[in-house]
């Protein structure tokens, strides 16, 4: 058998998928493009780099959508219950708040001397919504294997409880200022932190009311997302008024 470290690594078939992936999401590119570019025109108005936060924000926001491409890629050909599915899964969970943790960010904004307020509140809007819009398009592929496997109803429910526990997790990144990979780093605080909320839900009504409310804000926002420019399948006869004259 040959060793794993001689192996040869396919490397047509990465850049093929790198490629691909980039065709499918080329508009959100762009949106990272133009987000940049406005970050420079920042930097030129200010002369330092206040909002460079974002960039890695952003980051944070790409990697479910590409964690939920591999796992869709996989499922294509082999089933759940594979160790490297369930981490992509696992990963996906994890990573997903992150995205519309943007959105957040906006409490950044109040006017500033060193650049127009108009080109901050631009700045943090544009970021929020292109984070939010990855994390969406991650959230339908994965819809999208859950309905093909388990049914449409069963969707619709997944998706509610992923938008529900994305807004704890939000909650849990801006205000207790925990973030995805504390799973590994300290996983007996945020255990501990996690169950006194749920056991003790009466003494963190902050964390309640914020869960909720984020978690209408996204189901409205990817209501809208989703349905966005879709008409009626039927619509209704309108009578000419020809038509009515004579049956008159």
């Amino acid at each position: 058998m040959t060793p794993w470290i001689n192996r040869r690594i396919p490397i047509r078939p990465i850049w093929a998928w790198f490629w691909h992936f980039a065709l499918c999401h080329r508009a959100a590119l762009a949106g990272t493009a133009f987000g940049l570019l406005l970050l420079n025109v920042r930097w030129r108005f200010s002369g330092h780099f206040e909002f460079g936060f974002l960039v890695w924000n952003l980051f944070l926001a790409w990697l479910p959508l590409g964690f939920s491409e591999l796992l869709a890629l996989r499922l294509k050909q082999e089933p759940w219950l594979r160790p490297a599915n369930l981490a992509l899964g696992v990963a996906w969970l994890l990573f997903f708040p992150n995205a519309p943790y943007l959105l957040t960010d906006v409490l950044h904004w109040h006017p500033r001397r060193d650049a127009p307020p108009w080109l901050d509140l631009t700045l943090l809007l544009h970021f929020a919504l292109l984070g939010t819009a990855l994390g969406f398009a991650s959230l339908r592929v994965v819809r999208r294997v859950v309905a093909a496997r388990c049914g449409p109803w069963v969707a619709h429910g997944f998706t509610v409880a992923v938008l529900l526990a994305a807004s704890f997790g939000i909650y849990l990144g801006r205000f207790q200022r925990w973030n995805s990979w504390s799973v590994l780093t300290a996983p007996d605080r945020l255990s501990a932190d996690i169950l006194s909320r749920f056991f003790w839900p009466w003494e963190h009504p902050r964390t309640w009311g914020f869960t909720l409310a984020m978690t209408g804000l996204l189901l409205t926002l990817w209501s809208a997302w989703n349905s966005g420019g879709r008409s009626p399948r039927r619509w209704p006869r309108i009578a000419s008024p020809a038509a009515n004259r004579s049956s008159a």
